[in-house]
């Protein structure tokens, strides 16, 4: 197990993962045997950080999950997360400051300077092409992020090994193309998966409203007008 929960990692991220090594106990699923399987536990903010980083690093090219790009949007992510933690009720993130007025301090400018706003519209300017969705519990799911295409392909529970074969298919035929990312998903509709992997959709909305809305209050609270001493003060 490990444990990000309580303890943010150094670029911010929050969540358990747990993994496990497979055994079989029956006669003909042995050759599975010694396979790992992960399971990722994330809050709901956690797991919308999580997506914009997502999206942030696929859209810019940057490899933002393993530390590396531009400085501004690393800083920038950590201070999210340290945000969204606070209102999960957890420890700020390492090296942000430890009060809400002084993450919106810090994020305010670095929103203005990435035009963080952005990031809503690209979830409209993907081009989205879907089918075989009738029935459809298994998925595979090509994104180009040059291209700002994006198809997804449904699978009934029948034709699963079709899908997995798709899969590799997609997979040979895209190896060398470091903007084309496919992935095989499974869930109960196209709707449970635009919800499970909204990267995959460029989805940032909730995201963005949420630091939106913490800058537009501190903002607003900036821009009041502060009483003018008197001479009552003075002597007080």
């Amino acid at each position: 197990m490990n444990d990000y929960f309580l303890n943010a990692k150094p670029d911010g991220y929050r969540g358990i993962h747990l993994i496990y090594r497979y055994k079989s106990q029956a006669a003909n699923t042995t050759s599975y045997d010694g396979l790992t399987v992960e399971f990722q536990l994330r809050t709901h903010l956690q797991h919308i950080w999580a997506t914009a980083v997502e999206v942030v690093s696929t859209f810019t090219h940057q490899d933002l999950k393993r530390g590396m790009g531009d400085n501004s949007w690393k800083r920038f992510f950590l201070l999210a997360s340290s945000y969204l933690g606070a209102i999960d009720g957890l420890p700020f993130a390492p090296d942000t400051p430890v009060t809400v007025h002084g993450l919106v301090v810090e994020i305010a400018p670095l929103w203005d300077e990435l035009r963080i706003e952005k990031l809503v519209g690209l979830a409209t300017s993907i081009q989205k092409v879907e089918q075989d969705l009738l029935n459809a519990v298994h998925y595979v799911v090509l994104l180009d992020s040059k291209k700002r295409r994006l198809k997804v392909f449904g699978s009934t529970a029948e034709n699963v090994e079709a899908a997995w074969k798709l899969q590799t298919e997609f997979e040979l035929q895209n190896r060398s193309n470091p903007h084309m990312d496919v992935v095989f998903a499974s869930a109960d509709s196209i709707a449970n998966l635009r919800e499970a992997f909204p990267n995959y959709y460029a989805d940032t909305t909730e995201f963005v409203a949420r630091i939106m809305g913490a800058i537009q209050i501190w903002k607003k609270d900036n821009k009041k007008p502060r009483r003018k001493p008197t001479s009552k003060d003075s002597k007080s």
